[in-house]
Protein backbone atom coordinates (compact mmCIF):
# COMPACT_ATOMS: atom_id res chain seq x y z
CA UNK A 1 0.00 0.00 0.00
CA UNK A 2 1.43 3.33 -0.74
CA UNK A 3 0.01 7.05 -0.33
CA UNK A 4 1.21 10.14 -2.03
CA UNK A 5 2.60 12.36 0.91
CA UNK A 6 3.60 15.68 -1.59
CA UNK A 7 2.08 18.96 -1.42
CA UNK A 8 0.56 19.59 -4.90
CA UNK A 9 -0.45 17.04 -7.35
CA UNK A 10 2.05 17.88 -9.82
CA UNK A 11 4.32 16.13 -8.19
CA UNK A 12 3.56 12.67 -6.61
CA UNK A 13 5.70 11.58 -4.08
CA UNK A 14 4.92 8.25 -3.23
CA UNK A 15 5.50 6.65 0.15
CA UNK A 16 5.49 2.97 1.30
CA UNK A 17 2.79 2.37 4.06
CA UNK A 18 4.79 0.81 7.37
CA UNK A 19 8.33 1.48 5.33
CA UNK A 20 10.69 3.12 8.20
CA UNK A 21 8.13 3.06 11.02
CA UNK A 22 9.24 2.32 14.12
CA UNK A 23 7.29 -0.70 14.59
CA UNK A 24 8.03 -2.02 10.96
CA UNK A 25 10.83 -3.98 12.66
CA UNK A 26 9.16 -5.37 15.84
CA UNK A 27 8.14 -8.60 15.69
CA UNK A 28 4.66 -9.30 16.58
CA UNK A 29 3.53 -9.84 19.92
CA UNK A 30 1.54 -12.89 19.10
CA UNK A 31 5.17 -14.47 18.62
CA UNK A 32 4.60 -15.38 22.33
CA UNK A 33 1.42 -17.07 22.90
CA UNK A 34 0.25 -20.68 24.85
CA UNK A 35 -2.68 -22.06 25.35
CA UNK A 36 -2.59 -25.65 27.47
CA UNK A 37 -4.94 -28.53 28.87
CA UNK A 38 -4.93 -31.65 30.79
CA UNK A 39 -5.86 -33.90 27.48
CA UNK A 40 -9.11 -35.08 28.87
CA UNK A 41 -7.37 -36.33 32.15
CA UNK A 42 -9.00 -35.01 35.42
CA UNK A 43 -6.65 -34.65 37.70
CA UNK A 44 -7.37 -35.08 41.91
CA UNK A 45 -6.85 -32.43 44.16
CA UNK A 46 -5.14 -32.44 47.69
CA UNK A 47 -8.08 -30.85 49.15
CA UNK A 48 -8.30 -29.90 53.19
CA UNK A 49 -7.13 -26.10 52.38
CA UNK A 50 -3.84 -27.39 50.36
CA UNK A 51 -2.90 -25.23 47.34
CA UNK A 52 -2.37 -27.54 44.12
CA UNK A 53 -0.81 -26.41 41.03
CA UNK A 54 -2.81 -27.52 38.15
CA UNK A 55 -0.61 -29.99 36.13
CA UNK A 56 -0.99 -29.19 32.58
CA UNK A 57 -0.19 -32.47 30.48
CA UNK A 58 -1.23 -30.86 26.72
CA UNK A 59 -0.40 -27.53 24.77
CA UNK A 60 -2.70 -26.26 21.49
CA UNK A 61 0.31 -24.18 20.74
CA UNK A 62 3.10 -22.41 22.46
CA UNK A 63 4.59 -20.10 19.82
CA UNK A 64 7.03 -18.83 22.07
CA UNK A 65 7.97 -22.14 23.26
CA UNK A 66 7.85 -20.42 26.87
CA UNK A 67 5.66 -23.69 28.37
CA UNK A 68 6.52 -26.38 30.25
CA UNK A 69 4.35 -29.03 30.69
CA UNK A 70 4.14 -31.25 33.52
CA UNK A 71 5.81 -34.33 33.15
CA UNK A 72 6.92 -35.33 37.34
CA UNK A 73 6.20 -33.07 40.60
CA UNK A 74 9.20 -30.77 39.73
CA UNK A 75 7.74 -27.58 40.94
CA UNK A 76 9.25 -25.65 37.81
CA UNK A 77 6.91 -27.70 35.43
CA UNK A 78 3.67 -26.59 34.41
CA UNK A 79 4.42 -22.44 34.12
CA UNK A 80 4.75 -20.12 31.16
CA UNK A 81 8.09 -18.18 31.64
CA UNK A 82 8.50 -15.03 30.15
CA UNK A 83 11.19 -15.31 26.67
CA UNK A 84 11.10 -11.38 26.64
CA UNK A 85 9.70 -8.39 28.90
CA UNK A 86 6.50 -6.79 28.08
CA UNK A 87 2.77 -6.96 29.38
CA UNK A 88 0.59 -9.84 29.26
CA UNK A 89 -2.44 -10.91 29.71
CA UNK A 90 -3.61 -14.89 31.19
CA UNK A 91 -6.77 -16.36 31.17
CA UNK A 92 -7.44 -19.67 32.99
CA UNK A 93 -10.40 -21.83 33.92
CA UNK A 94 -11.05 -24.35 36.29
CA UNK A 95 -13.78 -26.96 36.42
CA UNK A 96 -14.55 -29.49 38.55
CA UNK A 97 -15.78 -33.20 37.92
CA UNK A 98 -17.16 -33.32 41.27
CA UNK A 99 -17.62 -30.86 44.46
CA UNK A 100 -19.06 -30.15 47.57
CA UNK A 101 -20.77 -26.86 49.97
CA UNK A 102 -16.46 -25.93 50.46
CA UNK A 103 -14.66 -22.83 49.78
CA UNK A 104 -12.79 -23.34 46.85
CA UNK A 105 -10.37 -20.85 44.88
CA UNK A 106 -8.64 -20.79 42.03
CA UNK A 107 -4.66 -18.74 41.47
CA UNK A 108 -2.52 -16.85 39.55
CA UNK A 109 0.73 -16.44 40.67
CA UNK A 110 3.80 -14.53 39.29
CA UNK A 111 7.20 -15.83 40.67
CA UNK A 112 5.61 -17.81 43.51
CA UNK A 113 3.70 -14.47 44.87
CA UNK A 114 -0.48 -14.29 44.35
CA UNK A 115 -1.17 -11.96 41.88
CA UNK A 116 -4.80 -12.12 40.62
CA UNK A 117 -7.49 -14.53 42.97
CA UNK A 118 -11.17 -15.86 42.30
CA UNK A 119 -13.52 -17.42 45.46
CA UNK A 120 -16.27 -19.51 45.84
CA UNK A 121 -18.27 -20.18 48.62
CA UNK A 122 -20.98 -22.52 48.14
CA UNK A 123 -23.73 -23.52 50.85
CA UNK A 124 -25.89 -25.41 49.86
CA UNK A 125 -29.42 -27.79 51.34
CA UNK A 126 -28.71 -30.95 51.86
CA UNK A 127 -31.95 -31.84 48.56
CA UNK A 128 -29.09 -30.59 46.03
CA UNK A 129 -26.47 -33.39 46.37
CA UNK A 130 -23.35 -31.49 45.86
CA UNK A 131 -21.96 -28.48 43.97
CA UNK A 132 -19.56 -28.47 40.87
CA UNK A 133 -17.99 -25.19 40.15
CA UNK A 134 -16.15 -23.48 37.08
CA UNK A 135 -13.64 -20.79 37.90
CA UNK A 136 -12.54 -17.99 35.78
CA UNK A 137 -9.47 -16.10 36.66
CA UNK A 138 -7.47 -13.71 33.83
CA UNK A 139 -5.50 -10.66 34.57
CA UNK A 140 -2.81 -8.05 32.72
CA UNK A 141 0.88 -8.64 34.07
CA UNK A 142 4.51 -6.67 33.54
CA UNK A 143 6.67 -9.21 33.17
CA UNK A 144 10.16 -9.04 33.17
CA UNK A 145 12.76 -11.82 31.50
CA UNK A 146 12.40 -14.98 33.36
CA UNK A 147 9.54 -14.50 35.11
CA UNK A 148 7.22 -16.78 35.35
CA UNK A 149 3.27 -17.28 35.46
CA UNK A 150 1.52 -20.42 37.44
CA UNK A 151 -2.34 -21.40 38.14
CA UNK A 152 -3.21 -22.63 41.20
CA UNK A 153 -6.55 -24.28 42.73
CA UNK A 154 -7.59 -24.80 46.48
CA UNK A 155 -10.62 -26.31 47.87
CA UNK A 156 -11.61 -27.27 51.73
CA UNK A 157 -13.26 -30.48 50.63
CA UNK A 158 -11.74 -33.53 49.92
CA UNK A 159 -12.22 -35.92 46.65
CA UNK A 160 -12.66 -32.94 44.22
CA UNK A 161 -11.42 -33.89 40.88
CA UNK A 162 -10.91 -31.03 37.88
CA UNK A 163 -12.29 -31.75 34.66
CA UNK A 164 -9.56 -32.47 32.36
CA UNK A 165 -11.80 -31.82 28.62
CA UNK A 166 -9.54 -29.20 27.32
CA UNK A 167 -12.66 -26.99 26.74
CA UNK A 168 -13.34 -26.96 30.74
CA UNK A 169 -9.74 -26.73 32.07
CA UNK A 170 -7.35 -24.73 30.21
CA UNK A 171 -4.89 -21.69 30.85
CA UNK A 172 -3.73 -19.27 28.15
CA UNK A 173 -2.17 -16.17 27.43
CA UNK A 174 -0.38 -13.95 25.24
CA UNK A 175 2.08 -11.00 25.11
CA UNK A 176 0.65 -7.63 24.58
CA UNK A 177 3.34 -5.93 23.52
Amino acid sequence: LKINTADDAATPSWVTVNDGAPWASVAPAASSCFRVHRNGSAQSTSGGGATDQIRWTNEDWDEGEEFTLWVDDDDTQSRFTAATAGKYVFNGNVSEVSGSGADDDLYMYKNGTIVAEVHDFAVYDGSYGHVIRTMNINTIMDLSVDDYVELKYRTEHTDVDLNGAAVSTYFEGYKLY
